[in-house]
């Protein structure tokens, strides 16, 4: 169980759009073929929290698989904890625990530890940054092992 969290300031999810990528992962069962992965954020007006979760089907030109769904801040004391619902599934609870001060990368796992993604604002991670992160996520419990690697070259044309 996670037990460590960073506080997101408000500018850190703002308009019109953030782009991150995940190129290192523990990925659920719907996201193992993925290549080209990245999650695109938005903070509406009314403060509502989009993402779109997107990637390619088996290699950089398979099939664009995409996932539309919203985020709500589960304990505004703590907005690191957050509940992501998406269309006929049940709401998951994730929680950043890992975010580096420029806000370059963040460390996102669900409750239990069993699911990691490592959030880049590039394609291409710094190793020590992504060191830092899997460190962090291994002191949280999260068996980095199992941690698998998302293509990300020759997607450069993915971003929007």
């Amino acid at each position: 169980m996670m037990n460590s969290y960073n506080r997101l300031e408000d500018s850190s999810v703002s308009s019109p759009k953030i782009h991150l990528f995940h190129p290192p992962s523990i990925k659920p069962e719907s996201e193992k073929d993925c290549q080209c992965s990245q999650a695109v954020y938005a903070k509406d007006k009314d403060g509502t929290i989009t993402v779109e979760n997107s990637c390619r089907l088996g290699s950089t030109s398979g099939h664009r698989q995409v996932d539309r769904g919203l985020i709500a801040v589960s304990d505004p004391g703590m907005n690191a904890k957050l509940q992501l619902q998406f269309p006929n599934r049940r709401p998951a609870d994730y929680w950043i625990f890992f975010l580096d001060p420029e806000y370059r990368v963040a460390g996102v796992s669900n409750a239990d530890g069993s699911a990691l993604w490592v959030f880049s604002r590039r394609r291409a991670i710094d190793e020590k940054l992504l060191q830092s992160v899997l460190d962090e996520a291994k002191e949280q419990g999260v068996d980095i092992a199992r941690a698998t690697y998302t293509g990300q070259s020759g997607c450069e044309g993915e971003r929007r």
